[in-house]
């Protein structure tokens, strides 16, 4: 527990921690290591903070608190000085503190969101903005939030941590109730870079959509990549959405670049074939198509495809046994607008949400000719889809496919 005294300066008072970051993370890592801040109860008030977690999960971070007793989000609505907070000070000299802290939001599913503040070096708030986090409370007397570091512009490297807690009210903690863990100095972790180079196939190995209750749909697009492909890519990042890219061989060879960008922003690639060829047979033409593209999208970017997409939906036997060979599932659609025919944006838009149902796979194109039509109609499906309800996944997290990554310190 902080003494009171240092803690009613306010939310701008910043502990001072030895200059050596390093030193706060064991040098022999070689992957991501959770780190871990308990504290006893002593706090009046229900935001007595009993452990705080910081958790790197393949690219993404998670912030878990606990507390010693049960409370509502409710008491947190109209009331900004009731919160919790995280503050982020990376090693790195050039990278600002940042601070990230849970509001009371009545339209989310935890009734919570979660908001960033950049700040000085003596903690004074330079800005305040929302952050695209997932907030979710597993208890009464706990919550979570998930986010993306590159969203607060955190690189890899140590960064250094402590969370904060403040709660006022008009009986006990008139003057404002603290807690801190730790309760002095700063823990730390190291941020990796984490890189997807591929994925576990699982059985059943051909795949239509996902039968399900749940509202969630994979957006998967095919043909590309092309210079067009960079208007999906930003506009599904833009509205916080990943894709699944099934991309020709020969595409990818000719914009490497863009196949890297791609998984960059979270999506995933799958493989197409190398010259959209007619297949349904193990023949050494199939073969050669399919391993050339594996090899062209590995050598561009470190990734290996787990998903094949037949050209056509072309299958039979054969190939789907080739497919599985080469560590392959073999994906297909069960909502198709047919934008390979040009139709204009809003039939396309009004096919997907016409058809759309939980578990669906939506093709769509944003390769093989223009495809301007698709990319503006795409901004309309993802917020229509939203408002009935929908996560949009990849498909990988639409069948638990697991992942598989790569960790390095930059």
């Amino acid at each position: 527990m902080v003494p009171a005294a240092a803690l009613l300066v306010g939310m701008s008072a910043v502990t001072t921690v030895p200059s050596n970051a390093t030193g706060f993370v064991d040098q022999r890592q070689t992957g991501p290591v959770p780190s871990l801040a308990t504290d006893a109860a002593e706090t009046t008030g229900p935001f007595d903070v009993k452990s705080a977690r910081l958790i790197q999960r393949t690219t993404m971070l998670v912030w878990q608190v606990t507390t010693h007793r049960p409370w509502s989000t409710r008491i947190m609505q109209h009331h900004a000085d009731r919160t919790v907070c995280i503050t982020l000070d990376p090693a790195k000299a050039a990278t600002p503190q940042q601070r990230i802290c849970v509001r009371y939001d009545a339209g989310s599913p935890s009734r919570m969101r979660a908001i960033v503040q950049v700040l000085t070096a003596s903690g004074t708030v330079i800005r305040t903005s929302s952050l695209a986090a997932t907030v979710t409370r597993p208890s009464t007397s706990s919550f979570s939030v998930t986010f993306a570091p590159a969203d607060i512009a955190l690189t890899p490297g140590v960064v250094k941590w402590f969370t904060r807690s403040t709660y006022v009210d008009s009986g006990t903690c008139t003057v404002g109730c603290f807690d801190r863990a730790p309760d002095t100095g700063q823990t730390g972790m190291r941020v990796w870079h984490a890189r997807v180079n591929g994925c576990t196939p699982t059985s059943p190995w051909l795949r239509l959509n996902l039968p399900t209750r749940e509202r969630v749909v994979a957006l998967t697009f095919d043909d590309g990549p092309t210079e067009t492909t960079q208007g999906f890519i930003s506009t599904l990042h833009r509205m916080h959405v990943r894709g699944t890219f099934f991309v020709i061989g020969r595409q990818a060879r000719a914009n490497p670049s863009v196949v890297r960008r791609e998984l960059a922003m979270g999506n995933i690639v799958g493989n197409h074939s190398f010259t959209h060829r007619y297949m349904t047979k193990n023949t050494a033409v199939a073969r050669a198509e399919l391993t050339r593209t594996n090899a062209v999208i590995k050598a561009a970017t470190g990734y290996t495809p787990c998903l094949y997409r037949p050209p056509y939906g072309a299958r039979g036997a054969g190939i789907l046994r080739l497919a599985t060979r080469l560590r392959m599932d073999t994906i297909l659609w069960d909502v198709d607008p047919r934008d390979w025919s040009h139709p204009p944006s809003s039939e396309i838009r009004d096919h997907v949400l016409r058809h759309v149902h939980p578990g669906s796979i939506v093709l769509m194109h944003d390769g093989a000719g223009g495809r301007r039509a698709t990319l503006a109609a795409l901004p309309d499906i993802i917020r229509t889809l939203r408002s009935r309800g929908y996560r949009m996944v990849t498909i990988p997290e639409l069948f638990h496919i697991a992942p598989t990554y790569t960790y390095t310190r930059t």
